[in-house]
């Protein structure tokens, strides 16, 4: 799995390597994904993140492909809205509130929309340390053990007998 993934449109494609530029670390490894080709190949069968941190470039190329690709969306590609940072370039934060053509706001597409960490381009600087910060966090983080699931008709039964005498 890749450090960090750049997901963005096609009018903002400069931006991903301008801003891994600014990475104090050179050894992140980082992808770039465009939104319309994850729409083609990703979304309708997304198991699980494209990365540890994901910096989701919203443009207005971006919000107009939101706004047209309806069963588009970012809760499957970042699950956890801790590791998803939004990069505002020639946005504002409100225009994530307007409506697709499903008449759902924008931000519904994204997993908890509140916890996501904003930026825009006047702090592209701040934005590459608090992704570094966030990687060296998830990365000394132990891996998240999944719930023990008992199938339907079968119960646990202790494999040890123990009595006390008192």
């Amino acid at each position: 799995m890749h450090e960090v993934c750049f997901i963005l449109n096609d009018d903002s494609k400069e931006w991903p390597e301008y801003i891994a530029s600014l990475f104090k670390t050179s050894k992140i490894k980082v992808r770039t994904e465009f939104d319309s080709a994850l729409a083609n190949t990703r979304t309708k069968n997304a198991k699980g993140p494209l990365a540890k941190v994901t910096i989701i470039i919203v443009s207005p190329g971006h919000l107009t492909f939101l706004r047209g690709n309806t069963d588009f969306g970012y809760k499957s590609l970042v699950p956890d809205p801790g590791a998803g940072i939004l990069f505002l370039l020639g946005v504002e934060k409100d225009d994530l509130n307007s409506l697709g053509v499903d008449r759902q706001p924008l931000s519904s597409r994204f997993l908890n929309f509140a916890k996501w960490k904003q930026f825009d381009h006047n702090h592209t600087n701040d934005l590459s340390q608090y992704a570094e910060k966030l990687l060296q966090t998830i990365s000394k983080k132990p891996p998240v053990q999944p719930p023990l699931v008992i199938p339907k008709g079968f119960r646990l039964v202790p494999d040890m007998a123990r009595s006390e005498v008192g």
